[in-house]
């Protein structure tokens, strides 16, 4: 699991809440053909690495029922998870509501002081980036 952006991605919603040697990340997104699915994390950390780092992480995820489906329940559901975490971890909130596409939301996590990615070419070798 984890969120993969093609330009062909639809992206609902992507949220962070940040935490004391913990976050959550959470969103809504749909591959073409597929049904919209909100998947979520919890992130525990054990280093400052953000990629290759020994950090655990746990993933879960919700598919909806129909490909004709929109989004509109699994954000719904999404954000009251996110909720539960802002209590839980005293820590902060960002929400993007994108309503695009894989690109959209590469433009609007770049401006993000939490995130850190990197460009891999499909079908590459391990290790091997773009």
């Amino acid at each position: 699991m984890g969120l993969v952006l093609k330009p062909e991605t639809r992206v609902a919603t992507i949220i962070f809440v940040s935490g004391a040697d913990q976050d959550w990340l959470g969103y809504v997104s749909k591959q073409p053909g597929e049904c919209w699915r909100l998947e979520y994390r919890f992130r525990y950390y054990v280093d400052d690495k953000s990629f290759d780092s020994d950090d655990r992480k746990s993933w879960y995820a919700f598919t909806a029922k129909s490909p004709t489906d929109g989004p509109e329940e699994l954000t719904e559901a999404l954000r009251a998870l996110a909720g539960l975490c802002l209590a839980r971890f005293r820590g902060d909130i960002w929400v993007l509501d994108i309503n695009g596409n894989g690109d959209d939301a590469m433009r609007a996590l770049d401006t993000m002081p939490w995130t850190a990615s990197r460009v891999e070419r499909v079908n590459a070798e391990p290790g091997e980036l773009n």
